[in-house]
């Protein structure tokens, strides 16, 4: 996967998406096979290494009791932190729809646990962590379930902003409205669906249109959320 590319993973529930991005983050070792990054095998680079070039928005948010501020730039050294200007955080937070929680600013106090945002809020305020950070790589899962339609379209509008400087993503969604910002799709099938010898991957493509020709798989979740091209 090349520096630049988006990739949408997509496959009903249970066929190993989630599982197949904690592979890739080193949070499991594949039992057969391996993940190569620039010629090595993931396990043979630095966990370290890997986790400060990767961002990782996971499905369920994890917020940390504190500000606004601290929940978008924890991830950032003490140098790097000096180096994010306001203005900068203001912007991502009106990209973010969140402006409207700032009684008191960025130094607007979440709560512990987040307790005082809704499940979407802390949702976006994780997806903005992980643009505040330096990271070449975007693990994205179901990132945007818990976010209405015109907020989900605020945040892609975000992602093409943030994936147009050149960074990449892994992109996991049940919602293809989700995928359609991405430049590269795999279709994965249910293990049941298997033929002997047969891969889960059923079609890898660089539009959603041709994975939708060439995939029966994503046809059917298509027309269950009443895509039709």
């Amino acid at each position: 996967m090349p520096p630049g590319t988006v990739l949408a993973v997509i496959g009903p529930s249970g066929v190993g998406k989630s599982t197949l991005v904690r592979i890739m983050r080193r949070d499991l070792d594949p039992d057969q096979g391996s993940v190569i990054v620039n010629g090595d095998d993931i396990r043979d680079v630095r966990l370290a290494s890997l986790l400060h070039r990767t961002s990782n928005i996971p499905q369920d948010s994890v917020v940390f009791g504190g500000t606004i501020r601290y929940n978008l730039v924890w991830t950032l050294t003490q140098e790097q932190q000096q180096r994010v200007r306001d203005e900068e955080l203001w912007t991502l937070i009106q990209s973010l729809q969140l402006h409207e929680r700032l009684t008191h600013g960025l130094d607007t106090l979440v709560g512990e646990g987040g307790i005082e945002l809704s499940g979407g809020e802390s949702q976006r305020l994780m997806i903005g962590a992980a643009f505040v950070r330096e990271a070449s790589c975007l693990f994205i899962d179901e990132a945007t379930s818990n976010l209405d339609s015109t907020t989900e379209r605020a945040v892609q509008e975000l992602l093409k902003l943030v994936l147009a400087r050149g960074k990449s993503a892994v992109i996991i969604a049940h919602r293809l409205s989700t995928v359609r910002i991405c430049n590269k799709y795999m279709v994965m099938k249910p293990v049941n669906q298997l033929q002997e010898g047969e891969s889960q991957i059923e079609v890898i493509a660089d539009t959603f249109e041709e994975a939708y020709t060439k995939s029966a798989t994503l046809r059917r979740l298509a027309n269950d959320q009443g895509i039709v091209l």
